[in-house]
């Protein structure tokens, strides 16, 4: 063998060689092998002098080789997903090898990244040992299969990437007849992706047993998928995913038996029908509670305090006070709301909410990772007993929550129990526990027609539309991350648009309006517990970004819609306008009348000089422009529009849209601003004398950061994860490592590097959907692309110097070569 065959084979000789010297794995698993994929990159092309443009030293002083960036291998909107045949191998050109992988999904990943397009995977004793990494031309797009079996004993099986940007054709994945092997989990494109563009309806897998993968909104479906498969296999598994199973399990164990908690006394499965007290329906499956924060308006701060249902402590005794009449009677009605200082005499349904979605989401994960049916079958119980029961099933409303006696009978806040509490876990429970043998199709025709009603109730309620169009704080982030998830489960992509169209401006609780230029979320800061409800509020938004991007790749989102984590307000184009609907008036504030104006300008004068961006302008039968009602919307909005009245008038709303100000509206931003309030470095009272709660631990925060290190592939916010503020003697590393979020959402690059910068709009990831079937209505599924840049620079190895100095030599070495070959190719 000679001239440019001899040169490419001395390549493909030494490459694999390389990858030994320059990554290595430590002892921690911290080290990633980005090292050898930049130099398995120069077998990306065809052997050509441009595959070898380039051979540089990136910050960490490691070799990085430029190639051919117009590969179609590294084209993410020509990749779908892997097709598996068993029993075969391929026999195209062979380009590397993949040594002892501790999953399938390593070589997925690593042979898509290098370029190829086919691998053979080599299966001995239950255990996977090799990939065989190859490249198959254009006319070889089957992979060129051949019947083999190894010589050595074992079996072989052949992935193939099935490439096209068909949105009607399904993923030509099938699962590995071999139940017990390390692929049977796994027949989809196994890329983890960023926070949203993944998962339910954003893949199409068969796990083992043939079912399709479940239609997860917030839990990503690829992650879901990659960590089982992780933990079937006959290794042990990484400690991270091995300590959080454990802990998972055990939580899952003590879950079987419904153990009472909170002020819950009684055992479960529970039911809205077993609480003592009485709604004003006179129907005990309304849910009912009274304002968490309402106490009778004869009690005073320190007899609160003693009266045994208090959430705090005499000495924190400085409550403010709002009040709805100045009248107080011998009953203690109307009860009076002080923000902050808890009343847990009526929260009992509240709690039993709380007790079952926390089991339906421990038992159905527990079910997910261990496939053992015993979790399933009692979390179904729960689910069953709680919502689908005719005789103890929650009616999907609200309309007894958050009462102040003596007042009013509920409240839209009530809605934010809801909203908060189920949030996504509600949904993705019920996904997981729809592969599970025990589900039926009572199951599914109960809960698809309870989720059909309380959509409606989300969308169409006066509490849910006051909590979506004019709350200006979390009440928003939660009802908007709860509404989409449900129209997501339900495919109702018409709901779900209109949605969306508030996220980022139109509404009270648009991002512009409750994040402001530096990071603050003023709505929250002014609050008693200023620092508890902006960790909610931060972690609402980052659910948002998730369930947001979620729906776009299922439904197609323009870009004024689609989710950008880096985004923030633009300089504004214009100083705004005003904008006439018909037939329409507002239910914004009211503010003054102008009756008997010349014209609509000098109504639009007049509002806006008394401060009303809104209003309405009612004409007579003889065209005579008889008042406009001066209303004022918070910040900018669509002026909470209505139908107008019946009563022989025509109207018209008027609703001046101000463009928000540059650089609101930023979530990277607000997770930077609470960055040293969370570390400790400074204290969160921020001029708010009657907050409480400024000490209070950070830990809560974690969750976040982990979703921030994916979203903007950044080890940073990883980073901060030990340094959280929390209780005195407390191990958090520790209690952190247990959290079953670590399953979920991976430590970054914890998948043998397949994340994927979340930075990338989700609209320039090409998606193909395919149509599938689902209890509570009809679908859409995405197939994830199935290739994805490497993941952000792993902490440094002990070993780091050598490493470089060996890298640096070899880079030498390799770029002599890419020379020799260049002369060759001439």
């Amino acid at each position: 063998m000679g001239g440019p065959c001899r040169a490419a084979c001395t390549l493909a000789f030494l490459l694999p060689a390389w990858a030994v010297l320059a990554g290595p794995s430590c002892e921690s698993g911290a080290c990633s092998d980005q090292d050898s994929a930049a130099s398995a990159s120069l077998l990306q092309t065809k052997g050509n002098k441009e595959r070898f443009a380039s051979v540089s030293l990136n910050e960490e002083g490691v070799s990085e080789l430029h190639g051919d960036s117009s590969a179609d291998a590294l084209d993410p909107s020509k990749a779908a997903s892997w097709a598996v045949t068993p029993d075969t191998r391929s026999r195209c050109r062979y380009v590397t090898r993949v040594n002892g992988p501790a999953s399938m999904t390593e070589c997925r990943v690593k042979c898509s990244r290098d370029g190829m397009n086919v691998f053979t995977a080599r299966i001995k004793g239950g255990s996977l040992r090799n990939c065989y990494c190859r490249r198959c031309s254009p006319s070889q797009a089957d992979g060129r299969l051949a019947s083999k079996q190894p010589d050595g004993g074992g079996r072989y099986e052949t992935h193939v990437l099935v490439r096209g940007s068909s949105t009607s054709s399904t993923t030509a994945a099938t699962a590995s007849s071999t139940s017990g092997s390390p692929t049977a989990a796994v027949t989809t494109s196994s890329t983890s992706s960023p926070p949203g563009t993944t998962g339910s309806g954003a893949a199409t897998s068969t796990p083992a047993g043939g079912a399709a993968l479940p239609r997860t909104v917030f839990w990503d479906a690829n992650n879901l998928v990659a960590v089982r498969a992780l933990l079937a296999e006959p290794r042990p598994p990484p400690a991270w995913a091995a300590t959080a199973l454990r802990h998972l399990v055990q939580a899952a164990e003590e879950r079987m038996s419904f153990p009472p908690g909170r002020s819950v006394s009684r055992r479960g499965p529970w039911s809205p029908a077993m609480k003592s007290s009485t709604p004003p329906s006179g129907d005990k499956r309304d849910f009912y509670s009274t304002s968490i924060y309402a106490w009778p308006c004869d009690v005073s701060c320190s007899k609160a305090a003693r009266s045994g249902y208090a959430g705090f402590t005499s000495r924190q005794c400085n409550w403010p006070t709002r009040r709805y009449t100045d009248a107080c009677g011998p009953d203690g009605k109307p009860w009076v709301v002080h923000d902050g200082f808890s009343n847990k005499r009526h929260i009992e349904d509240i709690d039993m909410l709380i007790l079952t979605i926390d089991g339906l989401e421990v038992l159905s994960l527990a079910f997910w990772y261990s496939q053992e049916a015993k979790y399933a079958e009692s979390a179904l119980g729960l689910l069953r007993t709680y919502f689908l029961d005719p005789s103890t099933g929650l009616k999907p409303n609200l309309d007894y929550s958050e009462a102040v006696p003596g007042y009013r009978e509920g409240s839209p806040s009530g809605m934010e129990v809801g909203n908060y509490r189920w949030n996504t876990r509600l949904l993705d429970s019920v996904e997981l526990l729809r592969t599970s043998p025990a589900w039926t199709a009572t199951d599914a025709a109960r809960w698809g027609a309870w989720l059909r009603a309380w959509l409606e109730y989300l969308h169409t309620s006066d509490f849910a539309r006051t909590e979506e169009k004019k709350e200006t704080n979390n009440h928003c982030t939660w009802i908007l991350v709860h509404k989409l998830a449900v129209a997501y489960a339900l495919g109702n992509s018409s709901v779900g648009l209109q949605t969306l169209r508030g996220v980022r401006s139109g509404i009270a609780g648009s991002l512009v309006n409750q994040i402001t230029r530096d990071g603050a979320m003023p709505q929250e800061l002014k609050r008693t517990l200023g620092a508890t409800y902006t960790r909610m509020n931060l972690k609402g938004l980052f659910y948002l970004g998730v369930v947001a991007q979620r729906c776009c790749a299922a439904w197609g989102c323009n870009p004024s819609l689609a989710w950008d984590w880096a985004w923030e307000a633009p300089r504004p184009s214009s100083p705004g306008a005003w904008v006439v609907t018909q037939g329409k008036v507002s239910e914004c504030r009211h503010v003054s009348n102008i009756r008997l104006p010349r014209s609509v300008e000098v109504c639009r004068a007049g509002c806006k000089r008394e401060g009303s961006n809104t209003f309405a302008a009612r004409w007579r039968a003889d065209g005579v422009l008889g008042d406009c009602n001066c209303r004022r919307c918070p910040a900018v909005t669509t002026g909470m529009l209505v139908d107008q009245p019946s009563n022989g008038y025509t109207y018209d709303a008027h609703v001046f849209e101000a463009p928000p100000k540059e650089g609101t509206g930023s979530v990277r931003k607000a997770l930077d601003f609470v960055l040293p309030y969370a570390r400790g470095q400074k204290r969160f009272n921020l001029g708010n004398t009657r907050g409480h709660d400024a000490s209070k631990p950070w830990k809560d925060l974690a969750p976040v950061l982990r979703l921030a290190a994916w979203a903007y592939s950044s080890r940073r916010y990883e980073e901060v994860i030990p340094e959280l503020v929390v209780e005195r003697g407390e191990d958090f590393a520790q209690t952190w490592s247990r959290d079953f979020f670590n399953l979920l959402w991976p430590p970054l690059g914890a998948l043998g590097g397949s994340t994927t910068s979340a930075s990338q709009p989700t609209s320039t990831t090409a998606l193909r959907t395919a149509s599938t079937s689902s209890s509570s209505g009809p679908t859409t599924t995405t197939v994830l692309p199935s290739t994805s840049p490497p993941p952000g620079p792993a902490p440094p190895c002990p070993d780091a110097p050598k490493l470089k100095e060996r890298a640096s030599h070899l880079a030498r070495e390799l770029g002599a070569i890419a020379q020799e070959l260049e002369g060759l190719a001439k």
